[in-house]
């Protein structure tokens, strides 16, 4: 695995030092005639978790997770895509090729996104296309293997939610989940009393989703949060697992993961999800809101 540079450092402020030390790594993926960048931020401290920032247009999420891992400690990767949200590559015929970087981690699903994000192209049966963008994917579970990621922290944003009367109008929010939302009909809610929890006066952009019963039980009350749905959960739609739509969580639908989604532009909210979050991790109950 190449590393393009190394550096460590400390963060000072002005009359004061900070207590971590942080190890940078970038590793290049090439994707056709392109280069896209994972970055790795490692902190000394307390947490040895690990956080992965797939969108390279969600700056909240970044901005927090690096302020998290600065006092807290733990490790953060994030890929560096020209501050795009979707990958844009060129092959080395030309074409122009674009794909959600959290779509590719399953055959199914990423053939299904290269058709949705070049409509009249046949690039999901391209094979010189798939070869080019599992790099990456090879690349992102490589490193959260190399960087023992477990549980896989996943910091996303999203946008204001609307209440408008149609379920199926709604931006993407803990209401997604809910009786009547799109997730629901697709199969990513798990069917247990109580799923999603939602907290009276939270805002719905504000919610985690979770792969684990236990995680789920000790979020709900303090926060809004979903516990997705398993392989073959009879407890879902049609008795069937996850939407495959090619992103991490399902891949990682049987093991631990967790996303942790947040209003774009809510800084501290997302700083505060991540501290409680911690402490869940360590085996701490939040104290439910009332």
């Amino acid at each position: 695995m190449a590393i393009l540079s190394l550096s460590i450092f400390s963060d000072r402020i002005v009359g004061q030092t900070m207590p971590t030390t942080h190890l940078i790594k970038e590793y290049p993926v090439t994707l056709g005639q392109t280069t896209v960048r994972l970055r790795v931020t490692r902190a000394q401290g307390r947490s040895a978790h690990c956080f992965l920032i797939i969108h390279d247009d969600e700056n909240t999420a970044t901005e927090a997770t690096r302020e998290h891992i600065q006092s807290a400690g733990g490790t953060m990767i994030e890929l560096d895509s020209g501050g795009r949200r979707h990958l844009v590559f060129t092959m080395a015929d030309g074409q122009t090729v674009t794909v959600d970087p959290n779509r590719l981690f399953t055959d199914a699903g990423l053939r299904r996104d290269l058709q949705r994000q070049n409509p009249g192209r046949s690039y999901g049966d391209d094979p010189a296309i798939l070869r080019e963008v599992k790099k990456l994917r090879r690349q992102v579970l490589t490193l959260l293997k190399t960087y023992r990621c477990n549980p896989v922290i996943a910091a996303h944003n999203n946008q204001d939610e609307h209440a408008v009367d149609s379920p199926e109008e709604r931006g993407f929010s803990i209401l997604s989940y809910a009786e009547g939302g799109r997730e629901v009909k697709l199969g990513n809610t798990r069917r247990r009393p109580g799923n999603p929890s939602r907290v009276v006066g939270e805002d719905p952009d504000n919610f985690f989703i979770v792969t684990n019963p236990r995680d789920f039980e000790r979020l709900r009350g303090r926060y809004n949060v979903v516990l997705q749905t398993r392989r073959n959960d009879s407890t879902a739609p049609g008795g069937r697992g996850p939407d495959d739509d090619g992103s991490l969580s399902v891949m990682l639908k049987t093991k631990r993961y967790i996303n942790l989604e947040v209003q774009s532009g809510d800084k501290e909210k997302q700083k505060a999800m991540l501290a409680d979050l911690e402490r869940v991790l360590r085996g701490k109950k939040l104290q439910k809101q009332h």
